[in-house]
């Protein structure tokens, strides 16, 4: 019992000091942002939010279900130059492993469409990291279709992501549709393709208090197919 409490007290902690973390680094680059350029027009951005989710996959690999799901992000552009960061957590609440994802990058215009570049550092279950330096490529158009690739840099592994969304403003709520496929590499002999299709129903509470519901099918080659649950609040400033 009183290791139970322990390790609750510790993977809290983990993830509150990270988005700590990340929201005095979106002030420090805020305040240096403007002091930059202050005759340029800058803008930052960022939301906190939490959720419950039912199940928990990660490139169609089950990582397990009932999970609190916290993050933070910070968006910052000049110039047309954009920066991002963010937290994400999935805290198991049955006693599961716990994951993080951190991210960071630059994003810019290539050919009238949203090219973002950086880093991913992922933490899927104790002791177990990596690190994958991606791109991005996003039309920005009607169906909102973006082509990732990572390179995992460690195990000299691939994964390629293409997706698509599109948002409906339905005055009460708006609702996305997306759906997503990927081939990822788990070792240099064993690959993986996945597939997701989903909604979400988004209903803004307040000017900056946002509350989600969303349901996703997801499939994988070596997994029976699954629906997926999320709901939560999404914070912005």
């Amino acid at each position: 019992m009183i290791d139970r409490i322990y390790n609750s007290y510790m993977n809290t902690t983990k993830v509150v000091t990270k988005l700590i973390s990340v929201l005095a680094a979106a002030a420090v680059l805020t305040v240096s942002v403007n002091a930059a350029n202050d005759a340029s027009k800058s803008s930052v951005s960022g939301t906190v939010s939490a959720g419950f989710s039912n199940e928990n996959y990660y490139r169609g690999a089950d990582l397990g279900d009932d999970t609190l799901k916290v993050g933070a992000d910070i968006h910052a552009a000049l110039s047309g130059i954009g920066v991002f960061g963010s937290v994400v957590s999935d805290q198991s609440i049955n006693g599961g492993a716990d994951q993080y994802y951190i991210t960071a990058g630059i994003a810019s215009k290539l050919f009238d469409m949203d090219l973002s570049t950086g880093f991913l550092h992922t933490e899927n279950k104790p002791g177990d990291t990596t690190g994958e330096i991606f791109a991005r490529l996003n039309t920005g158009k009607l169906l909102n279709i973006s082509g990732t690739a990572y390179y995992e840099v460690d195990d000299d592994l691939w994964t390629f992501e293409l997706g698509g969304s599109h948002t409906f403003d339905l005055d009460i709520v708006k609702l996305t549709g997306r759906a997503a496929v990927g081939n990822t590499e788990v070792t240099s002999t064993n690959d993986r393709t996945y597939y997701n299709v989903g909604v979400t129903l988004n209903k803004e509470l307040t000017d900056n208090v946002d509350l989600h519901v969303c349901f996703d099918y997801v499939d994988a080659d070596d997994i029976d197919d699954d629906w997926v649950f999320l709901t939560g609040l999404q914070v912005k400033f």
